[in-house]
This record gives structure tokens, sequence and C-alpha cells, in this order.
């Protein structure tokens, strides 16, 4: 998991961390109930008990002036348990691990993707580790290659795989069928792969190049065709294609391709348009 960040995934036990929360609600309520009952208790007591409400000295120091200082005792309790389950200084620079702000940002981390799960599944299972070196509970965590078990539902990533756009994402998935690169190989464990960083970047040229070129090509075969229904043909069919690419190729929204392609339409029209102008001339 060093190695491989992306590997690194764990439970968030999310039932039993929303169990606590709900335990430490309850236990909180109860002390509520049992504070209020006091003050009332004590505001209609003895002149210095009365105190207790208007001036917090007093209630501080009760049991040095006679008093049982239960109210103040109760309070530290209360203060606590708050502290445990929502407290957040703002003073500090990071967050207390809490139990309300713990689970907010336990519920944010991403869910492992499945491509990274069989790969703690290929490692685990390896003759590198044992194989199935793991033989406690904690070895069906991550589940097995073979569905005997699935993975644990509340598993989270710590640091997420990349996603990119579909094409990245297969060229990741499949590098080590489709490329045998030496020298960009990462073996953990016995297991070889390559590091997305690398092949992102390899995606990354080859998009450019051809994004570069797809207007180019367009251009070159509307000049070279000459009937008018025809180029409309090849406008539709470009325009068609850039969607395409642009789904595949890319992490555009559906109302960023619908602009691109009817802005590259368009761009087609005006060079068919002033090409026919040309040509009568």
């Amino acid at each position: 998991m060093s190695r491989v960040p992306e590997m690194a995934m764990f439970r968030r036990f999310g039932t039993l961390n929303l169990q606590n929360i709900l335990y430490l609600q309850a236990e909180i309520l109860e002390l509520e109930e049992t504070l209020q009952n006091l003050q009332i208790r004590e505001s209609q007591g003895s002149e210095e008990q009365k105190k207790y409400a208007k001036n917090w000295w007093y209630l501080r120091h009760a049991n040095k002036r006679g008093g049982t200082g239960e109210q103040w005792n109760l309070v530290e309790i209360i203060r606590t348990k708050l502290y445990e389950y929502s407290y957040q200084n703002q003073t500090l620079t990071r967050v207390p691990d809490q139990a309300l702000i713990q689970q907010h940002y336990i519920m944010q981390l991403p869910k492992p993707t499945t491509r990274d799960t069989i790969e703690v599944q290929k490692l685990l299972e390896s003759e590198e580790m044992g194989p199935l070196a793991l033989d406690g509970d904690d070895s069906q965590i991550w589940g097995f290659l073979d569905r005997t078990k699935p993975p644990f539902h509340d598993l989270v990533a710590m640091l997420p795989r990349h996603n990119g756009d579909p094409f990245s994402n297969w060229v990741t998935a499949n590098a080590h069928k489709l490329i045998n690169m030496r020298p960009f190989r990462l073996t953990v464990g016995g297991l070889q792969g390559y590091k997305d960083e690398t092949l992102m970047k390899w995606t990354n040229v080859f998009v450019n190049v051809l994004a570069s070129l797809f207007p180019v090509a367009s251009i070159v075969i509307l000049y070279q065709v000459k009937h008018i229904g025809a180029r409309f043909g090849v406008i539709a069919g470009f325009s068609v294609l850039l969607s395409f690419c642009l789904s595949a190729f890319t992490t555009a929204k559906q109302s960023e391709v619908f602009a691109v392609a009817a802005a590259f339409a368009a761009v087609q029209v005006v060079f068919v348009s002033i090409g026919n102008n040309c040509d009568c001339d």
C-alpha cells in the first residue's frame, strides 16, 4: 500500500460509527434532562443555591462554599460528552477527531474502484504473499477473486485512482495487455503493472495530437469534395465523430459536447459557403 497508494482501502465501519453517535446522543439527552431537573430543584433551594443560575462564580465554587457542587460536576461531564459528540475548535488548524465531525469526513471518502479491489485480491492471493497470508477475520475484508466472499460494502479508499476519460481509464486498465515497456513497469508482491501517471501522459499526448489533426482533416476532405450534398454529408459525419471523440477522450459534459459540436459544424458550413462563392467566381 505504501508503494501503490491506490491499494490503501479500509472499512469505515459505518454502522458502528452511526450506532456510536446514536448512543452518545441518547446519553447526552439523559444528562440534559438530569441537569434541567437539578437546576429547577436548586433554584428553589437555599439563597446560595438560587445564585447558581445568575452567577457563574457561585456555581463553579459551590463545593468550597458548603454546597455539593453536583450541578457543576454534571456540567463538566456534559461538556466532555459534547466535545466527544460534536465539538469543533475553530482556532485549531485541524478538526478534532470527534464523532460527528469524524463521521462527516468518513462519509465523504470515495469507494475504491472495482479494479483496485481486484488488484488487492490478486496481491493477497499471489504466490509471493503465501498465498492467502492472512487467515484471520480481517482476511475477508477485501473479498476473494473467486467471488466466494465479496468485499465489504463499506470500504473506502485513501487515495482513489484518478477517474479520467473513458479512453484513459481503458488504457490504464488494459496496459499489461497492450504494451510491454520494461522501464515503466512497477512490481509489487510479484504482480507487475504500470504507473498511471506514465500512462496518462501518453494518452494525453495522443488525445492532443488527435485534437490538432481533427479540424485539419475536416478542411482537407471538404476541400476535396466538390458536390454540395456530399459536403453536407461530410459535415454531418465529422460532427458525429467529434461528439464521439469528446465523449470517449475527454470528461466533457453533455452541454459542452453540444456546444463544441454546434460550433464545429458552424465553422465547416462557413468554409463550404466561402468555397462555393470562390467556385462561382
